[in-house]
């Protein structure tokens, strides 16, 4: 809203000058950068296009600064305007335009901050990708929630998007897990004595509930099957485990990609050819090697084994050509153990003459629980982890997702459980969050009708004058910009921190400008219950595209 106004007062405002003969002719890119600053007192605005325009227009940046500024005119968007350091102009909107915001987000609802950018463009996300060998864990909720947030801020900045969850149920991994729960079963049939391989086998309980399961279902009827039969009821068993922990995590996916698939149609394999065709593969001690140090690598790598398999990073080739026919964008969400293998798919993509810039890659680091003060180590095979159903169980969905979002993906994240746990506003920033709804809620919805106030979505908001009302105002309007940032940074944790922000700037204004104490004006009653109608609808906005609920009320 404010942003792309000012950006374009700017531009007139340049223009302006020029035709006055202030500025002289130059051309430009017409882009204005333009930011909060870090501090109210310099404005609700600042741009530094005075220093930017320097070297085109041959002047001094102040000098530039003030001519801009004398012929910004007299719009009903800016109040003030100053010239700070070696440039900078400071701009501070109208009041009387911010009072007038409360009426358009009441207007527009809940798609008050969305976008328009990316209309008409098809955006993948693909995330979480866990191979079904076990149930998800504490790492692979913070790809989930990192994921799925980015989903649902690319959807509110316009764009066409599919979630999608790539899973492999092949090779020798699949082999391990069917061999592990034939031993399981056979163990409760008595037919199978030996301890399992450390580092081969599946240590986790859960083999030994699907055992128990396929035993009270079947009794020793599949004592004669066969390890690929195993291997086949333990992945459906697992992946129904999966699909159930995403939806209690709020987590949908629109679809599940099959990198087997990509061996059935020959995608695979003409991802080979066509590297060897254009001489981007090279024989060598009975294997094929790409030339990745020809793209600046310390070394080649194998892409076909010796005994004609392929290495992983080929499907994933495929998978990313397959993925280019169908979308315009690509965003990779990946755990920090992929990060070796991410160039090496783009610089094969790039052999084969594909066009990437269209795909994103957004590595996280690893993620930490501590439980007392004590860390929780985590393996999947030796089974010694914490699943995401073990976390929803202890602190709920909402506690997860917001955590696993608040710091940025690069971070190594401190999961601290006692933290989530807690119900204090003081101590957890999940309840913080949510009890700002709440209050707004109790306002709108039970306090004002207990007392007799009607309110008036016609009433005028132009009373709404103290400082935390235009601070709250401003901070429901940042949340377009901060949809904007992540859709260009994909810094999906900046909405966490707004969340923090937006909530702050409504618990100042409850405190200090009361809505339904008896002394307070009947004009300005209802103006504060229109700002607080529109807070809650960015409340509820944000803690949505978080995929967090909007509790009305907190016990």
């Amino acid at each position: 809203m404010a942003q792309e106004q000012l950006v374009e007062t700017i531009r007139q405002a340049i223009a302006a000058a020029q035709r006055a003969g202030d500025l002289p002719a130059f051309e430009w890119d017409n882009e204005v950068p333009i930011d909060r600053p870090r501090q109210p007192e310099h404005g609700d605005f600042a741009t530094p296009v005075a220093m930017k325009l320097a070297k085109a227009a041959s002047a001094k940046p102040r000098d530039i600064a003030e001519a801009i500024i004398k012929h910004l005119g007299e719009g009903d968007l800016v109040t003030a305007a100053e010239i700070a350091g070696p440039g900078y102009i400071n701009l501070r909107l109208n009041p009387a335009w911010l009072s007038n915001q409360v009426d358009e987000v009441l207007r527009k609802g809940a798609v008050y901050a969305d976008l328009e950018r990316g209309k008409g463009i098809r955006a993948q996300v693909e995330f979480v990708s866990a191979n079904p060998t076990g149930p998800l864990t504490l790492g692979h909720a913070r790809g989930a929630v990192l994921g799925d947030t980015l989903a649902a801020v690319l959807t509110a900045a316009g764009y066409e998007v599919t979630r999608e969850y790539y899973f492999n149920n092949a090779g020798l991994q699949m082999e391990s897990l069917g061999e592990t729960l034939r031993i399981r079963y056979l163990e409760l049939l008595g037919d199978y004595s030996q301890p399992l391989q450390d580092g081969k086998h599946y240590q986790g309980e859960y083999m030994h509930w699907i055992a128990a399961t396929l035993f009270a279902f079947h009794g020793d009827s599949w004592r004669n099957k066969s390890v690929p039969e195993f291997k086949n009821l333990a992945v459906d068993t697992i992946f129904a485990d999966i699909r159930n922990t995403l939806r209690r995590l709020s987590v949908e996916f629109d679809v599940y990609f099959n990198e087997d698939s990509l061996y059935h149609t020959g995608d695979v394999e003409d991802v080979i050819e066509s590297l060897k065709e254009h001489e981007w593969l090279y024989f060598q001690d009975g294997a094929w090697w790409f030339k990745a140090t020809s793209f600046g690598k310390d070394k080649d790598r194998v892409f076909v084994r010796s005994n004609g398999m392929p290495t992983y990073r080929v499907p994933d080739i495929a998978y990313h050509r397959n993925k280019l026919q169908r979308f315009d964008r690509i965003i990779d969400v990946l755990g920090a153990d992929h990060k070796d293998a991410v160039p090496d798919v783009l610089d094969a993509l790039r052999a084969l003459e594909e066009d990437t810039s269209g795909i994103s890659v957004l590595i996280h680091q690893f993620t930490t629980l501590i439980r007392d003060g004590e860390e929780v180590k985590m393996s999947t095979r030796r089974a010694n982890y914490i699943t995401i159903d073990e976390l929803l169980d202890e602190v709920g969905a909402d506690a997860v997702r917001y955590f696993m979002l608040a710091l940025a993906p690069t971070t190594h994240q401190t999961f601290d459980i006692n933290v989530a746990k807690s119900r204090k506003e003081n101590e957890n920033p999940v309840v913080y969050i949510q009890y700002a709804h709440a209050r707004a809620c109790g306002i709108l919805d039970r306090e004002a009708p207990k007392r007799g106030i009607a309110y008036d979505p016609a009433a005028p908001a132009s009373t709404l004058t103290h400082e935390a009302e235009i601070h709250l105002i401003n901070e429901m309007l940042r949340l377009r910009e901060v949809i904007a940032r992540i859709e260009e940074d994909l810094e999906p944790h900046r909405l966490a921190y707004y969340a923090r922000e937006l909530a702050s700037a409504f618990n100042t204004f409850y405190d200090k400008c009361p809505v339904l104490r008896t002394d307070v004006p009947p004009d300005v009653q209802q103006a504060r219950l229109k700002l607080t109608a529109a807070a809650r609808i960015a409340l509820a906005r944000t803690l949505a595209l978080m995929s967090m609920s909007a509790p009305e009320e907190i016990v």
